[in-house]
């Protein structure tokens, strides 16, 4: 459900920002998403560098996989 929520928002917001508006809302709202997972830390830490929204695609997969640890 994390990832379908990541993904949804931020494809929503990269149609109605733009993707680089959109991908530096995006660090934030992962910070969010990704708290209480196995590996936060280390996720947070690439949230912050997301630039694109594959980049972003990439992140929610990783979080799912995180979550499921």
């Amino acid at each position: 459900q994390r990832q379908m929520c990541i993904r949804d928002r931020m494809t929503l917001a990269v149609q109605y920002k733009g993707e680089r508006v959109a991908s530096h809302e995006a660090r934030k709202h992962c910070g969010w998403y990704i708290s209480g997972v196995r590996g936060a830390a280390q996720l947070r830490r690439r949230a912050g560098e997301l630039q694109t929204l594959d980049d972003i695609k990439r992140m929610a997969e990783d979080v799912v996989k995180a979550a499921a640890e």
